[in-house]
């Protein structure tokens, strides 16, 4: 049997050998098939109620782990977690590099730059609109790439027909067009947090379209669930431009104290004004001193 590139590439990256069995001669595996109707058995039965991919595989680490203190080697009078602190110092470190293996694919990205991929849509950055790019379909993701270069990146999702947006790669249409953000599918999928924070921004003279998209622009920097919670305190201080977010940002990050100078190259949106100091107002306080 010749072995595809991408279960060969796993095996080249941990150093071990494959070990084949006949086709259909399932019994040939030893006690392979055994062990998975042990786990099924015995860590998912009754069946369970998981969210998602993680959850299930973090139960049954937990599950897994358990099992050093309280199961037994066949044959031996030892417990699993003491052999395997004997087998340890003869495992080899794990690899610094991961690889994304998976179905390897190609796909055109339409006029709003979405690519189908297994009946869903994920968005790439729109200078690929109607470009073929290459796509890596693992497990939990879905990895666009153009001649070579990561394009995009997502959350694979199993519901068909679904659209999943990055904001980020819609920042030069709404650079174009500034008050088209805030109803668009990208914004919409964002936290309610965001949708509020533009409406104030727009609604309210707090700020301009361009000041919001400076804030999505933040999304480079910061996770979505970062920058919702700098957004919402910001606004609790009634800031609704880019620099106050940021400030929150800082804050939030860092555990002591610090400041980020300030982008003051569009002075004329800060609303500073110095009034005329008239001098004779002080002629009265002179005269209640002679008095």
């Amino acid at each position: 049997m010749r072995p595809k590139a991408a279960p060969r590439a796993i095996w080249e990256l941990y150093g071990f050998e494959a070990e084949f069995c006949e086709r259909g001669k399932g019994w040939q595996k030893r006690d392979v098939e055994g062990l998975v109707g042990y786990v099924r058995r015995n860590c998912f039965s009754p069946v369970p109620t998981i969210r998602d991919l993680e959850e299930c595989n973090r139960e049954l680490s937990e599950w897994c782990k358990s099992l050093r203190a309280k199961r037994k080697v066949y044959g031996t009078g030892e417990l699993v977690g003491e052999r395997y602190e004997e087998e340890r110092r003869c495992f080899r470190a794990l690899p610094l590099k991961e690889i994304d293996v998976g179905i390897h694919a190609i796909a055109k990205a339409n006029h709003y730059s979405l690519i189908s991929v297994e009946g869903a849509f994920y968005s790439v950055p729109t200078r690929y609109a109607y470009h073929q790019v290459d796509i890596v379909i693992t497990i939990k993701e879905v990895i666009a790439s153009y001649k070579g270069e990561e394009i995009a990146r997502h959350q694979r999702t199993d519901q068909k027909g679904k659209q999943i947006f990055d904001p980020l790669h819609y920042l030069s249409v709404y650079t174009e067009k500034p008050y088209a953000a805030i109803n668009s599918k990208p914004i919409r999928q964002l936290p309610e947090i965001f949708r509020k924070f533009f409406e104030c921004a727009y609604h309210k003279g707090y700020g301009t379209a361009r000041e919001c998209i400076k804030v999505l622009e933040l999304l480079k920097r910061y996770s979505v669930e970062e920058l919702g919670i700098a957004i919402e305190m910001a606004m609790s201080y009634e800031q609704y431009d880019v620099e106050g977010v940021k400030q929150v940002l800082i804050q939030l990050r860092y555990s002591s104290p610090r400041s980020e100078r300030l982008d003051v190259s569009e002075s004329s949106r800060l609303d500073v004004h110095v009034p005329h100091v008239a001098l004779n107002r002080y002629n009265s306080l002179m005269q209640l001193g002679r008095e």
